[in-house]
This record gives structure tokens, sequence and C-alpha cells, in this order.
């Protein structure tokens, strides 16, 4: 697997995970365990997704 894919797979589950997160499927805190990160960094993911949307996000690198 090349560096990109392993960032596409990454950035897919982020997506997955958030998106269950909003809907009130599963609490930050799951949600930060699963990506193994802070609750802290699931809220910031969060206040980005909100903002900019998925595409849209700074932290992704995506441009289109």
């Amino acid at each position: 697997m090349t560096d990109t894919q392993a960032a596409v797979e990454r950035a897919m589950k982020v997506h997955e995970v958030l998106m269950q997160e909003l809907n009130g499927r599963q609490p930050w805190i799951h949600v930060a365990e699963v990506l193994g990160v802070s609750a802290r960094t699931v809220r910031r993911l969060r206040w980005r997704y909100e903002r900019y949307g998925f595409i849209g996000n700074p932290g992704t690198g995506a441009t289109v």
C-alpha cells in the first residue's frame, strides 16, 4: 500500500466515524478511541467539518 492510499483510507475512516458522531450514534470519547486521538481533537475535527465541510477541510489537504 502506498502512502497516498493509506492517507485516503485514513481520511475515509475519519469521515465515517465523524459522521457517526454527528448523527448522534457515537459519543466523542468513542470516536476519539477509534481514531487514536483525544476527545478535544474530535471536537476540533467536528468544528472544521461543520464550518468547511469534508472536502473544504484545511486539515485534509483536499483542494477539490
